[in-house]
């Protein structure tokens, strides 16, 4: 009896990742998951000799997991899972809760910030170069659309080749993006599916002699560092925040074996914030005064700039900049500082061990209570809350990853 319960006691679940590890956001959702389990070390993970799909479901028969954590890429592949009648959590953005739980990112967040930046930037024509064949694509085209119509912007769309799961040949795909990017009008905006279409694009604009950042800004999405600094120029690229989609993914899946759901539930994901490098390293405001200040702004806002100084530098009165601010922006020069130096704040606690009152001194604010109330005022937390909650995976940011029943 003795040794019964002692192997009842030592017996872990076996639990099935089906994540691929070609590109970044498989590879930080791997790292998530990961981190969850070393810190209760309670399962034995099995992982897919190669990328895994439908496939590799194949040797399920014989030895079936207790759980399964998966990127379910098709309708064949969310059949077989669904047959074996474990726990499943979907973590591709299938968002169907008859296969389980699913963890999303929020693709409406990630699009916003998209568009932001370009407006940001002065931009008035933006646009969109997806890839059909995944239906995450087509969901961002979609918002892309109709938010960047909501800021009253010229949008413009890529109707991409090939709608099958196999890719086209790369001739047919760069010599669509090379007419397609010619044939915008510019200067423009554009935000891509993923990096590695931004990738592509970036290639297009290269072969056909169209300036970047100068008549085309190009922005990715998932910040795969190997593509974005390997791009000419380097790539900007929004990060998703896969490392807490993973998490927060093996935590439902604990929380299924556990028994501790009723029912299953979806759970989406805020992006992290947007990397900066040179494919949007510019400013196209029409709008001489905005231009000029934004310069200004942008390279002085952690310096302790006030908009006294830009007043001065610029010899314009605060009544005529303010409005042209407004004007062109919807928001004041005061605004703008404060949003970047809190961009900076973002930055410092995730990327450093900085104190909070050495990174306030950093970002530019005389003090540190006054940063305290102005972040937690935009963000709904304090700096020491959003960086516990942002670095090593440990507990759920409840206003980011917020649990609904669907």
């Amino acid at each position: 009896m003795m040794k019964r319960r002692a192997a009842e006691k030592t017996s872990r679940p076996t639990i099935a990742l089906l994540i691929e590890s070609s590109s970044a956001f498989g590879r930080e959702l791997q790292r998530g998951i990961l981190a969850y389990v070393r810190e209760r070390d309670v399962w034995s993970i099995q992982l897919p000799d190669n990328e895994p799909g439908f496939e590799h479901l194949a040797t399920f028969s014989s030895s079936k997991p207790d759980g399964c954590i998966a990127r379910i890429v098709d309708r064949r592949m969310a059949g077989k899972l669904k047959s074996l009648h474990i726990p499943v959590v979907d973590v591709a953005g299938g968002r169907d809760l008859s296969i389980g739980c699913w963890v999303a990112t929020n693709h409406t967040r990630i699009v916003q910030l998209g568009i932001d930046h370009f407006l940001r930037r002065g931009f008035r024509r933006v646009a969109f170069c997806g890839d059909a064949r995944f239906a995450w694509s087509n969901l961002r085209q979609k918002l892309f659309r109709e938010m960047a119509g909501e800021h009253g912007l010229e949008v413009h769309l890529y109707r991409s080749v090939g709608r099958s799961r196999n890719p086209p040949p790369w001739k047919r795909i760069s010599a669509s993006l090379q007419d397609w990017v010619q044939s915008l009008p510019k200067p423009i905006g554009i935000l891509t599916s993923h990096d590695l279409r931004g990738q592509q694009l970036l290639d297009a604009c290269r072969a056909t002699d169209v300036a970047v950042p100068e008549q085309v800004a190009v922005l990715g999405i998932d910040n795969d560092e190997m593509a974005c600094n390997l791009s000419k120029p380097r790539m900007s690229s929004i990060v998703p925040n896969a490392f807490r989609s993973g998490y927060v993914a093996a935590q439902l899946l604990d929380d299924m074996l556990g028994r501790r759901l009723k029912k299953p539930i979806g759970i989406e994901i805020d992006p992290e914030r947007i990397e900066r490098r040179q494919s949007t390293d510019i400013l196209v405001f029409e709008d001489q005064i905005v231009r000029d200040a934004m310069q200004i702004i942008r390279r002085h806002a952690c310096d302790g700039l006030k908009v006294v100084d830009v007043v001065r530098r610029m010899r314009v009165s605060r009544r005529t900049l303010d409005a042209h601010f407004v004007d062109a922006l919807g928001r004041t020069p005061h605004d703008e500082l404060l949003r970047l130096r809190l961009d900076r704040v973002k930055e410092l606690l995730l990327e450093t061990s900085l104190s909070v009152a050495s990174v306030a001194r950093r970002a530019g604010f005389e003090r540190e209570e006054y940063m305290n109330v102005a972040f937690k005022r935009t963000f709904g937390v304090t700096p020491g809350t959003y960086r516990r909650n942002r670095g090593g995976g440990a507990g759920l940011f409840e206003k980011q990853a917020d649990r609904r029943s669907l």
